[in-house]
C-alpha cells in the first residue's frame, strides 16, 4: 500500500462508520440499551442521576464499539441529555465553551499550517540523517522524531501521519523488504514513539487537554503549560530510552549495519531547497506560540489563545502561510467528541453522578488502602491500564476514569490534581492493543506488523512505564511538592 494512501486512509480514524449490521453491532446495541434501561430505573436516587448515568453508559458503549462515528455518537448523547431533561441546553453545550475545545481547534489548524510547509519533512530527514547506518540508532531516530514534532504539532495522530510515509519510503531506500523483524521494529518505533510523544507537553495529546479541563471543572485549579511539563517531563524523558530498548530487543535481527542513507537524505534535503519565506514565517509563528505557552505564568493566557493566535497568523493573507480554507479543514468528529466529553464531565459532577458511582464502587476498606501514597499510585496506574484495554479511545477513557479518581482523592483528603495527572498520563499510553491509540492503528495499517506482534513488547513496556510513573511520582513529585 502506498504511503500517501495509508496516511489519507487513517487520519480520520474517528470517522469510521459501520454500514452493515453484524453480530458485534447487535451485541453492542443490546448491552447499551439494556444498561440504559437498568440505570434509568435505579431505585432510591434522583432522576437527574439516573438519566445522566443511563445516557452516559449508552454513549460509552457506542464509543467503545465504534458503532457510529465519534461525532454522531457525541451529538446523540448531547440530544438525549436535553430530551430527558437531565440538564439545561446551556449545560449540555458547556463543553464547547471551554478553552480546551478551542485549544484543539487551534492545534488542528496549526497542524494544517505546518503541513503546508516543508518544516515537518526537514525535521524528519535531518533527524534520520544523523542516525548513521546503525539499526539501533535509526530506531532511536524514528522514536525521537515525534518527540521533536510534539513541540509544535499537537495530537499524536497528526505527528504519526506525518512520519509514517517517510519511514515507509525509507524501507525501500534501505532495501529492507526481506527484513521482517526489522520492519516490525520500525513500525513499533513509529507507534510507541508517537504514544510517548504525548506525555511531556500539554497540547501534545488530546488526553492532556481533557485532564486539565476536568481538573478545572472539579477544583477550579488551572494547570499551566509549564505546570504540566513540570509534572511529566521526567516520565517522558525516561520513557524514551526504555521504549527504544524494548523495541530494539523485541524482534532479533542478524545484521549490525545498514546501507548508508545519508547521501539519499542529503539529496532529499537539497530537493527541498533553502528555507523559503513561507517556511521562515511558519518557524516564527511556531516559536512565538511555544514562547507564549511556556510563559503562561507571566501573562495568564489560556493555552488556547496562543494556538488561536497562531492559526490566525497562519491564515492572514500576506503574512500567513496557507489559505484559510486549508487551515479550516479540521476533524469535526474529533471536535464534537472533545466538546461533548467535556460537557459530560461537567454534567457528571453537577448532577452528583460521580459521587454516586464512587460510593458504589469503592468501599471504605479500599479508600483506606488508597491513603497510602505508594499503593495509591500503583492502584491508579494499574486500573487505568486495564480500563484502557477495554475503552480504546483516549478521550473516552479520560472523561470516564479521571473524574472518578479525583472524587476518590477528595474523599480521602488526597491531592485530586495528582490523581488526575497520574490517570491522565496513563490513559495516553497504550502499548498492547492496536486499537488503544491512533499511532498504533496507523502503524498496524501498513500490514508490516500484526496485532500479535504488539503483545510481548507491549506488555513489557506497560510494566516498565508503570514503574517509571511510580518512581517519578514517589521521588520527583515529592521533591517538588507535587504529591
Amino acid at each position: 500500500m502506498e504511503p500517501k494512501k495509508i496516511a489519507n486512509q487513517n487520519v480520520q480514524i474517528s470517522s469510521k462508520v459501520y454500514e452493515k449490521v453484524d453480530t458485534k453491532t447487535v451485541i453492542a446495541l443490546f448491552i447499551g440499551l439494556l444498561g440504559f434501561l437498568m440505570l434509568l430505573f435505579i431505585p432510591d436516587t434522583t432522576w437527574s442521576i439516573r438519566a445522566t448515568l443511563a445516557i452516559t453508559f449508552l454513549g460509552l458503549v457506542l464509543w467503545i464499539f465504534e458503532l457510529f462515528s465519534f461525532g454522531l455518537t457525541s451529538l446523540l448523547i448531547l440530544i438525549l441529555y436535553v430530551l430527558f431533561q437531565t440538564v439545561s441546553i446551556d449545560e449540555a453545550l458547556s463543553g464547547f465553551s471551554t478553552g480546551a475545545t478551542f485549544l484543539i481547534v487551534g492545534g488542528m489548524m496549526m497542524a494544517q499550517g505546518v503541513h503546508s510547509t516543508t518544516i515537518g519533512q526537514r525535521v524528519v530527514y535531518s533527524m534520520l540523517k544523523v542516525t548513521g547506518n546503525s539499526p539501533g540508532a535509526l530506531l532511536f531516530g524514528i522514536i525521537m522524531i515525534p518527540q521533536i514534532l510534539s513541540l509544535f504539532i499537537p495530537a499524536t495522530g497528526v505527528r504519526t501521519t506525518l512520519v509514517l510515509p517517510v519511514i515507509l519510503a525509507l524501507i525501500n531506500i534501505l532495501q529492507l523488504q526481506d527484513q521482517v523483524n526489522y520492519k516490525k521494529q520500525m513500525m513499533l518505533s513509529v507507534a510507541y514513539g508517537g504514544n510517548i510523544s504525548g506525555i511531556g507537553f500539554l497540547p501534545a495529546a488530546i488526553g492532556n487537554v481533557l485532564v486539565v479541563e476536568i481538573v478545572y471543572i472539579y477544583t477550579g485549579t488551572t494547570i499551566s503549560y509549564f505546570d504540566w511539563f513540570l509534572y511529566t517531563f521526567p516520565i517522558w524523558l525516561l520513557s524514551i530510552p526504555v521504549t527504544w530498548y524494548v523495541v530494539y530487543k523485541a524482534y532479533p535481527i542478524q545484521f549490525t549495519h545498514l546501507r548508508d542513507i545519508r547521501k539519499e537524505l542529503e539529496i532529499k534535503i537539497r530537493e527541498l531547497g533553502k528555507l523559503g519565506p513561507k517556511d521562515k514565517r511558519c518557524l516564527v509563528i511556531l516559536l512565538l506560540t511555544v514562547l507564549l505557552w511556556v510563559s503562561q505564568g507571566l501573562h495568564g493566557l489560556h493555552p488556547a489563545i496562543p494556538a488561536l493566535i497562531a492559526a490566525v497568523l497562519m491564515g492572514i493573507p500576506g503574512i500567513g502561510i496557507a489559505r484559510w480554507d486549508q487551515l479550516s479543514k479540521i476533524d469535526v468528529n474529533m471536535l464534537l467528541l472533545v466538546g461533548v466529553t467535556l460537557s459530560i464531565g461537567r454534567i457528571l459532577n453537577d448532577t452528583g453522578s460521580i459521587d454516586y458511582v464512587t460510593s458504589i464502587l469503592f468501599s471504605d476498606v479500599f479508600l483506606a488502602f488508597l491513603q497510602h501514597p505508594l499503593l495509591a499510585v500503583f492502584t491508579i496506574v494499574i486500573i487505568v491500564q486495564l480500563f484502557h484495554l477495554g475503552v480504546s479511545n483516549v478521550g473516552t477513557a479520560v472523561i470516564t476514569i479521571v473524574p472518578v479518581f479525583m472524587t476518590v482523592a477528595l474523599q480521602i483528603s488526597a491531592d485530586p490534581i495528582a490523581f488526575a495527572v497520574i490517570a491522565g498520563i496513563t490513559s495516553v499510553l497504550g502499548f498492547i492493543l492496536v486499537v488503544e491509540t491512533i499511532p498504533n492503528v496507523l502503524a498496524h495499517s501498513t500490514r508490516l506488523i500484526s496485532q500479535k506482534d504488539f503483545y510481548i513488547p507491549g506488555i513489557i513496556l506497560t510494566l516498565l512505564t508503570t514503574l517509571i510513573v511510580v518512581l517519578v511520582v514517589m521521588t520527583w513529585w515529592q521533591w517538588m511538592g507535587l504529591y
